[in-house]
C-alpha cells in the first residue's frame, strides 16, 4: 500500500536523536502486518527498498531490525549487498541468519570469499549456525589462513556442520596442525563427533573420540573424547571410565565422576561400587558422592564396607552416604557408630538415621528401645524425635515412667516438639516424682504441647482436671503456672481463684503469674487484692502487675490511664513502686502527667525517675504547651546531676528556637488501613475522625520538632510507621479577630485539609514533604477554629507541616495553638 511507501521515505531521512514517531509508526506497521502474508511482503519490500537506497545509516540499521521479523528469500540480494558495507555487515548478516531456504546459503556460500576481517568471521559464523554442509570445503580453505580468528570460526563452523565430510576435513587439518591449532580443531572435533553419534553413526564418532585420545593434544580433548566414548559404548565403555578415575586430580577424573552420575542402569552402579575399595582416598570420597547423587542402593554394601575404613574421611563420608542411600538394615549398624561417640564418625551416624526414609526405618528404631541400655534409648529417642515419628508417641509415652532421668528427660524433649493432647496426662502424672529441674522441663513441654490444642478443652481441660485432683502445694503451683502459660478464659479464671488458696506458695506463685497476665484484665483483681492483703509481699507483686498493665491497654485514653495511675500512686508507699508510677505516666503524655511528674522532682527517693519523665512527657507536650514545658525543663536542664535527663531537657528545650511560626500543637488519631487498598484509594475512603462518630477516636498528643534536620515536620513516619496507610492530625487555632489568611501545607504523600468542618484542600499525590507545598486562602473567625489533617503514606516518609501566613507570605500575629481535647466545648461553642 502506498501508506509503506510513505512511511519508508519518512524513515529513510532519520537519524537517532530525531522524533522516533516515524520509527513506532514502522514497528506498529510491521507488527500488524505479521498475520496478513500479503501485506507483510509489500512491508518487507518497502524496507528492502531502504536497504537499496541512499537512507541514512541509522535507517538502515532500523531496518534491518525490523526486518528480522518479516523478512523471507525475497529480501537476500539487498542484504547480502549490505556486507560490503562494515558497518551494516552485522544487521544484515543478523537477518539473513533467520530466513530459511537455500538461497540464503548460497548466497552466503559466494560472499565467503569476498569478505574478510570481521564480517568474513560473521559470515562463517552464520553458515555454521546454518549447518550448510555444501560450503564444507569452502570452509576447509580457511583452516590454515593466517588469521587465526577466520580459522578458528570456520573449525567451529564445521563441527557444527559435523557431517562425515566436515568432520574428515577437519581430521585431515587437526593431524597437521601444531599445537594450539591442534586444540582448536580437537574441540571442533568433539563437537562434529556429537553431532556424528545424535545422528546414529556411533562408529565414525568413536573413531574421532580414539583420534583425540591418541595421543591427547591436551587434557580437556582427551576428557571430552573419554565422554563421548563412554556414551558411545554405554556399559561396554567403563573399563576406560575405571581407568580415568584412577588419575587423581586429572580432567578425565572429573569427566569420569560426572559420567558416573549420568550413565543410567543398575548394571552400571554395581560396576562403579566395585572400583571403589580399588581407588585412593581421596577417589573414594569423589566415587562415593557421585554414588549417592545417582541414588541407586545397589551401591550400599560397597558404601557400608568403606564406614569400616581406617581413613577417618572415608568413614565419615560412608556413613553420610548410608543416610541417603540405606534401608533398615543399615540402622543397628549405624546405631552402633552414633553410640560411639562423641566424633565426627557418631556425628555423622546421627544425621543418617534421621534422613534414612522409609517406615521400616521407624519401626527398627521403635524395636530397639525395648532392651537397649539407658543412653542407647536416650540417642534412639532423639533420633525419633528429629525424624519427627508421630506414630511413636504412645511408645515415648511409656518412657515417661522410665527410672531413668535421662530417658525421662529425652522423651519430655520430643515430646514438646510433637506430642498431641493425649499425651498430656502420663506426662502430668509424673510430676509429683520428679525433681524440681525435671517438672520445669516437663511443664514447658506440657505448655507446648497445649497450645497446640484446636479448642479450649484440648488446651486446659487436661491440666485442670490434674489440678482438681492435687493437694500438694508445689505441684498445684506448678499447674497454675503452666495455665498461665497456655492461656484463655479458664486458665485466667482459675488464676483467679488461685489467689485466694490457703496455701502461701500456691498464693504467691499464681499472683506471680497474673500479675504477667498478657492483658489487663485481671487489673480489678490485683488492685482489689493489694487493697485487702496484709502481706507486703503479696500487695509490691499485685501493684507491679496492676501498674504494668494500665499501659497494655492501647485504646485506653491517656486522660484515663493518668487517673489509673493517681489512684495507684495513692497506696503505692515504697520508693520502688512510685518509681513504676512514673515509669508508666511518662508514656500517657498529657499536661496534667507532666505537672504530676514535676511534683515529684523535689522528692529524693523517686527525683532521678521523676526527671526522666518529665523530659519524656515534655517531648509531646513542649508543643502545645511551651510555657508549662518549659518551665519543668529548665531546672533540670540547668542542674540535674543525671547526665541522660540533662541532655534530654536540653535537646527538648532546643525544639523552641528552631520551630519559627509553624503549628506544634497538634494531637494525632491512630493509624488506618484496608488490606489491599492502596495509599491513593485510601485518601478518599472515610474514617472515624471524618464521619458521625469521630467523638469515639482516640486522640494522642502529637510529638512536634523531633526531626533535627526538619524542625517543622511533623513526623508520622517515627509515630506509626508501616505502609499504605493514612493517619489525621488536628489543632485549634484562636484569632482575636475576624481575617483572611493563608494555610501553607506541606504533605508526604498526599493531604485533605477541613477547616471549620469544610473541605478546603483535596491534593491526592505522592511526593517528599517541605513547606508551603500547597497553599489555601481561609476565612479565619474571631474566637476557636478548627483545622484537620488527613495525610496518606505510600512507603518512605510519612509527614506533614502548615503555618498560617499573610498574603504576602508574612506571619500573622494575634494567634494562639491549642490541642482540641484541651479547648472546651463551651468555649469552641461561644466563639
Amino acid at each position: 500500500p502506498s501508506e509503506y511507501a510513505t512511511l519508508t521515505e519518512r524513515l529513510k531521512t532519520f537519524r537517532f536523536g530525531d522524533d522516533t514517531a516515524i520509527l513506532d509508526a514502522v514497528s506498529q506497521a510491521v507488527g500488524s502486518s505479521r498475520t496478513h502474508p500479503d501485506r507483510r511482503r509489500l512491508i518487507a519490500r518497502a524496507l528492502s527498498e531502504v536497504l537499496s537506497s541512499q537512507a541514512s545509516f541509522d535507517a538502515k540499521q532500523f531496518a534491518c531490525r525490523e526486518l528480522l521479523l518479516i523478512a523471507d528469500e525475497e529480501q537476500v540480494p539487498a542484504l547480502t549487498a549490505l556486507l560490503s558495507e562494515e558497518r551494516l555487515a552485522h544487521y544484515a548478516l543478523m537477518v539473513l541468519a533467520r530466513i530459511p531456504g537455500p538461497a540464503v546459503d548460497a548466497a552466503l556460500r559466494r560472499e565467503l570469499p569476498l569478505r574478510e576481517g570481521r564480517t568474513q568471521v560473521e559470515v562463517i559464523n552464520a553458515i555454521g549456525e546454518r549447518r550448510d554442509s555444501a560450503a564444507s570445503a569452502l570452509l576447509s580453505a580457511q583452516l590454515n589462513v593466517s588469521n587465526a580468528e577466520v580459522t578458528a570460526a570456520a573449525a567451529t563452523a564445521l563441527g557444527k556442520i559435523g557431517d562425515r565430510r566436515a568432520v574428515a576435513m577437519l581430521k585431515q587439518n587437526y593431524a597437521q596442525a601444531t599445537t594450539a591449532r591442534r586444540i582448536t580443531y580437537g574441540r571442533s572435533l568433539l563437537a562434529g563427533a556429537e553431532q556424528l553419534r545424535a545422528a546414529g553413526d556411533a562408529e565414525s564418532a568413536l573413531a574421532v573420540y580414539d583420534l583425540l585420545q591418541h595421543p591427547p593434544a591436551s587434557p580437556e580433548l582427551s576428557a571430552g573424547a573419554l565422554r563421548g566414548i563412554v556414551l558411545s559404548g554405554g556399559a561396554g565403555a567403563l573399563p576406560q571410565l575405571m581407568a580415568a578415575l584412577d588419575k587423581q586430580g586429572s580432567a578425565g577424573q572429573f569427566m569420569a565422576l560426572s559420567l558416573a552420575r549420568e550413565l543410567p542402569g543398575r548394571a552400571v552402579t554395581v560396576r562403579l561400587s566395585q572400583h571403589l575399595p580399588k581407588l585412593g582416598a581421596p577417589g573414594q570420597l569423589l566415587l562415593m558422592a557421585a554414588l549417592q547423587d545417582r541414588g541407586d542402593a545397589a551401591a550400599l554394601p560397597a558404601i557400608t564396607a568403606l564406614s569400616r575404613s581406617t581413613n577417618s574421611a572415608v568413614q565419615t563420608a560412608a556413613i553420610q552416604a548410608m543416610g541417603a542411600l540405606g534401608d533398615a538394615s543399615v540402622v543397628p549398624h549405624l546405631v552402633q557408630i552414633a553410640a560411639a561417640g562423641p566424633n565426627p564418625r557418631a556425628s555423622a551416624a546421627r544425621t543418617a538415621l534421621v534422613q534414612l526414609r522409609g517406615s521400616a526405618i521407624n519401626a527398627k528404631l521403635l524395636a530397639m528401645l525395648d532392651n537397649a541400655a539407658p543412653s542407647l534409648r536416650v540417642m534412639v529417642i532423639d533420633i525419633l524425635g528429629q525424624r519427627r515419628v508421630a506414630a511413636a508417641a504412645p511408645r515415648l509415652v511409656r518412657e515417661v515412667r522410665s527410672r531413668q532421668p535421662g530417658v525421662r528427660a529425652a522423651v519430655v524433649r520430643v515430646l514438646r516438639e510433637m506430642g498431641r493432647s493425649t499425651d498430656l496426662s502420663a506426662l502430668l502424672a509424673v510430676l509429683p516424682a520428679v525433681s524440681a529441674q525435671e517438672r520445669g522441663a516437663i511443664a514447658s513441654a506440657v505448655t507446648e504441647i497445649a497450645r497446640r490444642g484446636t479448642n479450649e478443652h484440648e488446651r486446659t481441660g487436661v491440666v485442670l482436671r490434674h489440678l482438681s485432683q492435687t493437694t500438694t502445694p508445689t505441684i498445684r503451683a506448678e499447674l497454675l503456672g503452666i495455665l498461665s502459660q497456655i492461656g484463655g478464659p479458664q486458665a485466667l479464671q482459675t488464676l483467679r481463684t488461685g489467689i485466694t488458696d490457703r496455701s502461701p506458695l500456691v498464693q504467691q506463685s499464681t499472683l506471680r503469674h497474673l500479675a504477667q497476665w498478657p492483658s489487663d484484665a485481671p487489673m480489678n483483681d490485683l488492685l482489689h487484692l493489694s487493697r485487702r492483703t496484709k502481706d507486703a509481699r503479696l500487695r509490691t507483686i499485685a501493684l507491679r502487675g496492676y501498674l504494668r498493665m494500665i499501659s497494655l491497654n492501647t485504646e485506653r485514653a491517656p486522660e484515663a490511664a493518668l487517673e489509673l495511675y493517681r489512684e495507684a500512686s495513692s497506696f503505692s508507699s515504697t520508693p520502688e513502686l512510685k518509681q513504676l508510677v512514673l515509669a508508666g505516666i511518662a508514656k500517657q503524655p498529657s499536661l496534667a502527667a507532666l505537672e504530676y511528674a514535676a511534683q515529684h522532682l523535689t522528692d529524693k527517693a523517686v527525683r532521678a525517675e521523676a526527671e526522666l519523665a518529665v523530659v519524656e512527657i515534655g517531648r509531646s507536650t513542649i508543643g502545645p504547651w511551651r510555657d508549662q514545658t518549659r518551665e519543668a525543663l529548665e531546672p533540670i536542664a540547668a542542674t540535674s546531676t543525671n547526665e541522660s535527663a540533662r541532655n534530654g531537657a536540653r535537646e527538648v528545650l532546643a525544639r523552641l528556637a528552631k520551630w519559627g511560626d509553624f503549628i506544634s500543637a497538634w494531637e494525632v488519631s491512630p493509624a488506618y488501613d484496608r488490606e489491599g487498598i492502596t495509599h491513593a484509594q485510601l485518601f478518599d475512603m472515610p474514617f472515624a475522625p471524618e464521619e458521625a462518630n469521630s467523638a469515639k477516636v482516640l486522640w494522642r498528643l502529637m510529638p512536634a520538632g523531633t526531626n533535627a534536620e526538619q524542625p517543622w515536620l511533623l513526623d508520622l513516619l517515627a509515630l506509626w510507621g508501616g505502609e499504605q496507610r493514612v493517619a489525621y492530625l488536628r489543632t485549634s487555632v484562636w484569632s482575636e479577630t475576624a481575617r483572611d489568611v493563608v494555610l501553607e501545607l506541606g504533605s508526604d504523600d498526599g493531604t485533605k485539609a477541613w477547616w471549620n468542618g469544610d473541605v478546603v484542600l483535596s491534593e491526592n499525590v505522592q511526593r517528599a514533604v517541605a513547606p508551603g507545598q500547597n497553599k489555601v486562602k481561609l476565612a479565619m473567625k474571631s474566637g476557636w477554629n478548627q483545622l484537620m489533617l488527613k495525610i496518606t503514606q505510600n512507603n518512605l516518609g510519612w509527614g506533614a507541616c502548615a503555618r498560617f501566613a499573610q498574603e504576602d507570605g508574612s506571619p500573622v500575629s494575634g494567634l494562639r495553638f491549642a490541642v482540641p481535647s484541651s479547648v472546651s466545648p463551651a468555649l469552641q461553642a461561644k466563639s
